[in-house]
């Protein structure tokens, strides 16, 4: 039985790591989309001609990840109703599904933290590391999901903590 359970805390502890750096990857996929963003509103502000901000949309469009058969539909799309407002819901749309892949790593981490810490091993508790690893979450404004997942996931390892460490 002891077995059991010290292999499934181990994958647990390695999966706990995996969404860690998910959780990397997403926040700095934000941050780069959020400075793409802002680059591309003070280019598109400072353009005058109509065929510059088309040209800038069109680009902007490829840097969010449109397929050349995609930015061609959106070519054609600029006599009808495509512009600057499509490409913001396309941003906003890439950002919401970043910070619901945050809100659901942070999910998984909850769940996994409550198995690693069954054995209330505070060496354990040391190397997840885990107030570190999400404190850069407590500070991000666009979501509340994912601030609330993280009081969560916090919350939930606090309480499987002996007094001691709590």
């Amino acid at each position: 039985m002891q077995k059991c359970d010290a292999k499934r805390q181990a994958i647990a502890e390695s999966l706990i790591k995996f969404l860690y750096d998910q959780l990397d990857g997403e926040l700095n996929k934000i941050a780069i989309q959020r400075d793409q963003y802002t680059d591309f509103n003070k280019r598109y502000d400072k353009a005058f001609k109509s065929e510059e901000k088309e040209k800038l949309i069109i680009d902007f469009a490829q840097t969010l990840g449109a397929k050349k058969q995609q930015l061609q539909g959106d070519k054609k799309a600029f006599s009808r109703w495509f512009g600057e407002d499509a490409m913001i819901e396309r941003y906003q749309r890439r950002q919401s599904m970043s910070e619901r892949k945050l809100a659901f790593c942070l999910q998984r981490i909850n769940v996994l933290v409550s198995i690693v810490l069954s054995e209330m091993d505070i060496d354990l508790w040391l190397r997840l590391d885990l107030e570190n690893r999400v404190e850069p979450l407590f500070h991000y404004k666009r979501d509340s999901r994912t601030r609330l997942e993280v009081f969560r996931c916090l919350a939930t390892a606090l309480k499987k903590l002996p007094l001691q460490i709590q």
